[in-house]
């Protein structure tokens, strides 16, 4: 029979609820893509900061890909391509 602790409960939730942000999260920075990529607004967009935002993030997705953390890999990936459609819009729109 196998038993569950409390901690491995706790464990298992905290798991769920990473596996959920790391989709997530990224996705916050829609609203910025919307804004370039659809209304052609990139007033007041640095691409100073997010080529900066891309250069930092690129080491910590090539960390959970040496790792083989699955849910860093999404949420790191998902950034980088985040950062990607931003600077690209910022250069096309500018």
């Amino acid at each position: 029979m196998l038993i569950i602790t409390d901690k491995e409960k706790r464990n298992l939730f905290l798991e769920k609820i990473v596996s959920i942000i790391s989709f997530i999260f990224p996705l916050s920075a829609l609203p910025q893509i919307y804004n370039i990529w659809i209304l052609n607004e990139v007033a007041g967009v640095s691409i100073t900061t997010w080529i900066l935002f891309l250069l930092m993030q690129i080491p910590l997705f090539l960390y959970a890909i040496i790792h083989e953390d699955k849910k860093l890999q999404t949420m790191f990936g998902l950034w980088c391509l985040m950062y990607g459609l931003v600077i690209i819009g910022i250069i096309v729109y500018s």
